[in-house]
């Protein structure tokens, strides 16, 4: 479903967006994502300009962490190395 500010839906988003994914013909698709360019301008109450992904590249020596969706360090606080990667006492 198309969903605009998490709180409104348009059905004719959804139709579009559902043509827009099986359509081989380039210069219909092309006008098919121009129409929801247009709704989306006039429905839209703001567009974010970007999005967070939380993506970790770690050695697996540090386990599972657990990465939250808004981006922060939180996991820092919970990770629990191996031992062959604790520093000598």
């Amino acid at each position: 479903m198309a969903q605009i500010a998490d709180t409104t839906r348009n059905p004719r988003l959804d139709a579009l967006t559902d043509q827009i994914r099986v359509e081989m013909d380039r210069d219909k698709r092309k006008f098919l994502c121009g129409e929801v360019q247009k709704i989306l301008a006039d429905d839209l109450p703001y567009l974010p300009l970007w999005f967070t992904d939380v993506v970790s590249v770690h050695r697996r020596e540090l386990g599972d962490l657990q990465l939250s969706p808004t981006g922060d360090y939180d996991f820092l606080t919970t990770i629990k190395p191996s031992p062959e990667l604790r520093a000598p006492h």
